[in-house]
């Protein structure tokens, strides 16, 4: 099964995506945060994303932070 992580905290955009993409047969986690998309990122590796603007510039501030930390 393909699946999708939507990143947004619009809810009425998160049901409507949802809803859409579990009728066409995906598998669908919702994140809020760009923390919680991260985490889910790395919890069960989405096929792909739909990140809302504003949640997807925290995602890759979040993720250079976990490169530095790493490194």
């Amino acid at each position: 099964m393909t699946t999708a992580l939507i990143a947004d905290d619009e809810p009425n955009i998160v049901t409507s995506l949802e809803f859409l993409l579990a009728k066409e047969g995906y598998e669908v986690k919702v994140a809020r945060t760009g923390d919680e998309a991260l985490k889910l990122v790395e919890s069960f590796a989405p096929d792909f994303y739909l990140p809302d603007l504003d949640l997807y510039l925290e995602m890759t501030t979040l993720r250079q932070r976990l490169v530095r930390k790493k490194n």
